[in-house]
C-alpha cells in the first residue's frame, strides 16, 4: 500500500512538473512571437520614415514642377494638395479592404508563423 502511495505521489509530481513546463513553454512562445511582431513593426516604421522623407521631397519637387507649368508657385502646391486629398478620400472609403484587413492578416500571419531560423 505504501509503495502505491509513493507511485501516486511521483505521478502527481511529474504531472505538476509537466504543467509548469508547459506554462513556461507557452510564455516563451508568446514572448518570441511578440518580439518578432514588435521587431517587424519597428523595422517597418524605420523604413517607412525614410520612405516618407523621400515622398515628401518628391512631392515638393513635383509641386515646383507644376508651379512652373501653371506659372504660379501656390497653384503647384494646391494641385499636389488636391491630389493627396483625393487619395485620402479613397483611402477613407476603402480603408477596410486596403488597410485594416491586410495589416491584420500580416500580424496574424507573423504570429502563427512557425520558427524560421535564418
Amino acid at each position: 500500500m505504501h509503495n502505491e502511495r509513493n507511485k501516486i505521489d511521483d505521478l502527481v509530481e511529474h504531472v505538476e512538473s509537466y504543467i509548469d513546463t508547459q506554462q513556461q513553454l507557452t510564455q516563451l512562445k508568446i514572448a518570441e512571437k511578440s518580439s518578432i511582431i514588435g521587431a517587424s513593426m519597428l523595422s517597418a516604421m524605420i523604413i517607412g520614415s525614410f520612405l516618407l522623407l523621400v515622398f515628401l521631397f518628391a512631392s515638393i519637387a513635383f509641386a515646383f514642377l507644376l508651379a512652373n507649368y501653371f506659372g504660379k508657385v501656390y497653384l503647384g502646391f494646391f494641385a499636389v494638395a488636391g491630389i493627396y486629398f483625393f487619395i485620402a478620400l479613397v483611402l477613407m472609403l476603402l480603408k477596410e479592404s486596403l488597410l485594416k484587413t491586410p495589416i491584420a492578416n500580416t500580424i496574424i500571419k507573423n504570429f502563427f508563423k512557425e520558427n524560421q531560423h535564418d
